[in-house]
C-alpha cells in the first residue's frame, strides 16, 4: 500500500509539473477562439428554447415538436438555456470588451499580443477599432438569432435583417476598422451581398404576398414581372460567387505573399549567418598574417645583428 501511495504521489507530481509547464495563454488563446468560432450556433441553439408555436390551444417547442412548452420539462431546459445566454451570449461579449478596454494601454506590447492578439491586431489599436470584434459578435448575434422571434420568412423578419445588415455595412464604411485595406474590402464586399440577398428576398417575398392575394388572376405582365425576378435571381447567384471566387482568390493571394515573407526572413538569416562565419574568419587571418609578418621581422633582425666575418682569400 505505500509502494501504491508512493507511485501515486509520484504520478500527482508529473501531473502537476506537466501542467505548470503549460503555457496557459496559449491554451486560453485557443479556447476563446473556440468560442468565438461557436458563438453564432450555439446561441441560436439557446434561443430555439423559448420559440414555441400553437397547435390546438396548447404551446409546443418548434424545434421538437414532442416538447411542450411552459410545463416542468420544459422549464428545465429553460432555466440552463438562461444560464448559457448570461453567461455565454450576453457574457463573451461584454468580457470581451471589459478585457479589451482593461488593457487598451498595453495592447501593442508583445505579451497582450499573444495573449488574445486575434481579437484586435486585424482591426489596429487606434482609437475604438479595438473593440470592432465585439460589435461583430452583437451583429451575427442578431442576424441569427433575434430574427428568431419573427414569423419565419415573414416580410417583417426579412425587414428586419435588412436593416441590420445595412447598418452594419454603412458603419462599416463609416469606421473603417480593419488596418489591412485587402481585409477591409473583402468584408466590405460581404455585407454588400448580405445586404442585397436581403433585399432581393424581400422583393421577392413581397411579390409572392401580392400574388397570393390577388388569387391568381392578375395575368398584367405576368410574363414580364417573372422575367424581371428570374434576372434578378441571377444577379443574386453570380454575386455571391463572385464574392466566393474573390475570397478565395484573396487568400490564395495572402497565403503566397505569408510563404514568400517567411522564406525572405529565413533567406535572410542565413545570410546574416554566413556573413558573420566570414567577418569571423577575416580576424583569424589577418591574425596569422600579422604573426607571419612577426616572426619574419624577427628572422631579419636576428640575421643582421648576427657578427659577419670576412671572406678568407682563396
Amino acid at each position: 500500500s505505500t509502494m501504491a501511495v508512493m507511485a501515486d504521489d509520484a504520478g500527482l507530481g508529473d501531473l502537476n509539473d506537466s501542467l505548470k509547464s503549460l503555457r496557459w495563454s496559449r491554451v486560453f488563446s485557443a479556447l476563446s477562439m473556440f468560442w468565438l468560432l461557436c458563438y453564432p450556433g450555439v446561441s441560436v441553439k439557446l434561443m430555439r428554447v423559448f420559440k414555441c408555436v400553437e397547435v390546438e390551444g396548447e404551446w409546443w417547442l418548434e424545434a421538437d415538436m414532442r416538447l411542450q412548452c411552459f410545463d416542468g420539462r420544459w422549464g428545465g431546459v429553460a432555466f440552463v438555456s438562461v444560464v448559457m445566454l448570461v453567461v455565454y451570449t450576453l457574457g463573451l461579449p461584454i468580457g470581451i470588451a471589459l478585457w479589451l478596454r482593461s488593457r487598451r494601454a498595453t495592447l501593442d506590447t508583445k505579451q497582450t499580443r499573444q495573449e488574445l492578439g486575434f481579437l484586435y491586431e486585424l482591426y489596429g489599436t487606434a482609437g475604438g477599432q479595438y473593440m470592432w470584434e465585439v460589435a461583430e459578435l452583437v451583429r451575427k448575434l442578431t442576424l441569427t438569432s433575434l430574427v428568431l422571434f419573427f414569423d419565419s420568412g415573414s416580410p417583417v423578419q426579412i425587414t428586419f435583417a435588412l436593416l441590420t445588415s445595412a447598418y452594419a455595412h454603412v458603419a462599416h464604411a463609416l469606421y473603417r476598422p480593419f488596418a489591412d485595406p485587402h481585409a477591409y474590402r473583402l468584408q466590405h464586399a460581404s455585407l454588400f451581398v448580405t445586404t442585397a440577398v436581403y433585399a432581393l428576398g424581400l422583393l421577392f417575398k413581397v411579390d409572392s404576398s401580392f400574388g397570393d392575394g390577388d388569387g391568381g388572376n392578375n395575368t398584367t405582365g405576368v410574363g414580364s414581372g417573372k422575367a424581371i425576378f428570374d434576372a434578378l435571381g441571377v444577379v443574386l447567384v453570380l454575386l455571391c460567387a463572385g464574392f466566393l471566387a474573390v475570397a478565395a482568390a484573396v487568400g490564395l493571394l495572402q497565403v503566397a505573399r505569408n510563404v514568400r515573407r517567411t522564406a525572405a526572413k529565413r533567406g535572410g538569416s542565413r545570410g546574416r549567418s554566413r556573413t558573420g562565419s566570414m567577418m569571423s574568419d577575416r580576424p583569424n587571418a589577418a591574425s596569422r598574417r600579422a604573426r607571419g609578418g612577426v616572426a619574419g621581422c624577427a628572422r631579419a633582425a636576428r640575421a643582421a645583428a648576427a657578427p659577419r666575418w670576412p671572406r678568407q682569400p682563396t
